[in-house]
């Protein structure tokens, strides 16, 4: 909610409304935050531009398998004891996959990144079974064919079966005996992630490309990287600010301090900024290559 400029609160799909005194705070995504909720705020021209000009990085399934056992893996004997296990395998495969994802090809060997939840946290089942996620990297978010031409579908929700089925294909690889060890399976592609979670858009799981145009300081935009917004006491924070993606809290910690202490870190931030801009400048015009 905002009154004239400035936020005042929120209101909830129920209705309801909880007020702020301070600041509201939207751990979002910029096209969500201002395309969905505000609107009907108007905001500056240049930041509007920003906002249509937000690039998302490709798309992410998700499959959650309930196993009788972990699997036996073709390697050494204590890969059974690590949470995560990450099949490439390699530099060459990370490429393919992930142009042909941007070329929206279903890729032949998408990356797996395995989480073996129950290695490290035995509590997380309640019987002597075992859970394994596997988060699939990357995937396109629209489905324009498959660069093994095997596949035919080309909306998400009849392509995921298929899909799945080549990923547990090479798992099988590393892992001879998962397949017989499935109890369940439940399969989430990128359009599934998004109708759970409008900031996964497209299915990218790390909430926009961390390019370099759109990280560091640039995060999520040029001159916007203090989780301050041009609405007043509006600040947004997440995997589409700095730091950007991963399990951690330091945009909120960050922003906290900032809205504590306004004048936290301002001075270094906008030298830097200014030095990097005039940097950047320079090099362009060497190159004759203008925006």
């Amino acid at each position: 909610m905002t009154d004239d400029d400035r936020a005042i609160g929120v209101e909830l799909a129920s209705g309801d409304r909880i007020g702020a005194r301070t600041a509201v705070i939207g751990n979002l995504t910029p096209t969500v935050l201002f395309d969905d909720l505000l609107s009907h705020h108007s905001l500056p021209n240049r930041f509007e531009a920003y906002v249509d000009g937000y690039e998302y990085g490709p798309g992410t399934m998700m499959i959650h398998l309930a196993l009788d056992d972990l699997p036996e893996w073709n390697g050494p004997d204590d890969i059974d004891e690590f949470a995560y296990v990450h099949i490439a395998p390699y530099v060459e495969d990370l490429a393919e996959t992930y142009t042909d994802s941007l070329n929206g090809l279903i890729p032949k060997s998408p990356f797996l990144v395995v989480g073996q939840t129950t290695a490290v946290d035995p509590s997380r089942t309640p019987d002597t079974g075992e859970i394994l996620w596997i988060q699939v990297r990357t995937l396109p978010s629209t489905i324009e064919g498959d660069a093994a031409h095997e596949i035919e579908a080309t909306n998400w929700d009849d392509a995921k079966t298929p899909v799945a089925d080549r990923v547990i294909d090479k798992l099988e690889a590393y892992a001879p005996d998962v397949r017989e060890l499935v109890r369940e399976r439940a399969v989430l592609s990128p359009v599934d992630l998004e109708r759970n979670n409008p900031n996964l858009h497209g299915g990218d799981s790390v909430t926009g490309s961390h390019h370099l145009r759109q990280n560091f300081l640039w995060r999520p935009f040029p001159g916007w990287s203090t989780y301050r917004m041009p609405v007043e006491n509006l600040y947004m924070i997440g995997a589409a600010t700095w730091p950007g993606a991963g399990n951690n809290a330091t945009s909120g910690q960050l922003a906290a301090q900032r809205i504590l202490n306004p004048g936290f870190g301002t001075k270094s931030l906008v030298a830097t900024e200014k030095y990097i801009k005039q940097k950047a400048t320079a090099v362009r015009n060497k190159l004759h290559f203008f925006y």
